[in-house]
């Protein structure tokens, strides 16, 4: 079939919402849980990152949603402001997937201990795009960031 972009646009707010609403019956708090943001970087398309966080709240990890931001400073400024010990990337567009590299340089050359994970469609068209852009690893669904987090965090949940 085909759908007009705008009726591409429209179920994917209306995912959002439920997906909120979904998410936010079944979320739990571990106590001990690693300092994680999730950002939409050089991109606007939050549907995949508000997934990824709605699976990480439902599995207990508190998550602080930096948004979508356009600038490595902008970033930078928030991994400090936040203490972000694990960093989670969602893009959907490869020109946003290729910009992640000058972020990952610029956060290891100031001393930062951040560990990135990168996901989105660029990621899963190219599985070894992530490691083009020197990122620590990458998820290819909702349910693998929950692998790698529960993973990088040492938890057997």
């Amino acid at each position: 079939g085909s759908a007009s972009l705008s009726q591409v646009y429209i179920s994917g707010k209306i995912s959002e919402r439920l997906l909120d609403e979904f998410a936010r019956d079944r979320e739990h708090k571990k106590d001990d849980s690693a300092r994680i943001a999730i950002v939409t970087l050089y991109d606007r398309h939050t549907l995949g990152k508000r997934i990824v966080r709605s699976f990480l709240r439902s599995s207990g990890y508190e998550i602080v949603d930096l948004g979508s931001l356009s600038s490595n400073e902008e970033l930078l400024g928030a991994v400090k402001k936040y203490d972000v010990e694990i960093l989670l990337i969602s893009v959907l567009m490869l020109h946003s997937a290729l910009k992640i590299e000058s972020f990952i340089t610029e956060l290891k050359g100031r001393g930062f201990q951040t560990r990135v994970v990168v996901g989105g469609a660029p990621f899963n068209a190219d599985e070894t795009l992530w490691r083009r852009v020197k990122a620590d690893r990458y998820g290819k669904t909702a349910a693998e960031a929950i692998d790698i987090i529960n993973e990088i965090t040492g938890d057997s949940r």
